[in-house]
């Protein structure tokens, strides 16, 4: 959600751009932008692909794409795509061979969750590794082959607090948030509270030293997705079974509401189930994202909390 405008992600890999401007009052596309491809400027998508959109103040968005295990960031002008400009882009840069799926620009600095044993990792601005931190939840004393799974397992979701510089990384298959504060100078990031419901639950035991990263049957999904502004955290949850032969396990009408210090505010049941949320940072309202049944089109969904 920017302004009065959604900007939305084109999963399909027919497009050939990666994103729209929905005009969200009249539901028209003001324009769609970045184009799909390995040149300057350009993003390419595959099945891998996952493209943040952080939506700032300074009407500027930055882009971050995972594909072959590199990733490949920049910013765009979103006033002067509004306007029909030609748009280009800054701050371009690669990341190679780095597990990690999904980063944010903040300060000079590149920061996401990591998918190796550590939570964080941290880039400059040229998309070098300079630190790897944090400790994974629930890891213990376990090998390094269970903080692998594990790792791969929570596919942290992350929100940045631009107010107050800090950032919040709730985990997929499990019921796990946990809030830290980004320390420029150092640069570091330290735990600040966190909230634990429950972990991922893999289906077996380890087996010729590897542990498997399938989940038990009986297990929930949790947390599905994150969406936040200055005040709270929204988090959409699952309590599903994933053996549900008559509900879709990662869809919800469930949100549970954190402050930024990971207390559980309250919890909203929406009106429709959803796969995807993202709040409007300036009202009391909140889109959802489904699909129409057995079909590729999605709807969008308003919900005023």
């Amino acid at each position: 959600v920017w302004d009065e405008h959604l900007i939305l992600f084109r999963n399909s890999t027919a497009d050939n751009f990666n994103c729209s401007i929905l005009n969200r009052r009249s539901g028209e596309i003001v324009r769609n932008f970045i184009q799909n491809g390995d040149g300057p400027c350009e993003l390419k998508k595959n099945l891998h692909t996952r493209i943040i959109i952080d939506a700032n103040q300074d009407r500027t968005i930055y882009l971050s794409c995972y594909s072959s295990r590199s990733f490949k960031g920049a910013r765009y002008d979103l006033t002067g795509a509004i306007n029909g400009n030609a748009l280009g882009c800054s701050d371009e840069v690669t990341f190679r061979n780095n597990y990690v799926l999904r980063l944010f620009n903040i300060d000079d600095y590149w920061i996401g969750p990591s998918i190796s044993d550590s939570t964080f990792m941290v880039f400059n601005s040229r998309g070098e590794l300079i630190k790897k931190t944090g400790v994974l939840p629930l890891s213990g004393k376990k090998d390094e082959s269970y903080k692998e799974t594990l790792s791969f397992a929570y596919q942290f979701d992350m929100e940045i607090n631009s107010t107050s510089d800090m950032v919040a990384i709730s985990g997929h298959n499990s019921g796990i948030l946990q809030i830290y504060q980004w320390q420029p100078e150092i640069p570091d990031l330290s735990l600040l509270a966190s909230k634990i419901y429950f972990g991922p639950a893999f289906l077996s035991t380890p087996e010729h030293g590897k542990y498997s990263n399938e989940y038990e049957p009986e297990s929930t999904p949790g947390f599905l997705h994150m969406t936040s502004d200055q005040d709270y955290i929204y988090i959409l949850y699952s309590g599903r079974k994933r053996s549900d032969k008559l509900r879709e396990p990662y869809y919800s009408e469930e949100i549970l509401c954190f402050d930024w210090k990971a207390r559980e505010i309250r919890k909203i049941l929406l009106s429709e189930e959803v796969r995807i949320i993202a709040k409007d940072p300036s009202s009391n309202i909140l889109y959802g994202v489904s699909r129409e049944n057995n079909s590729d089109i999605d709807k969008i969904h308003v919900f005023r909390l």
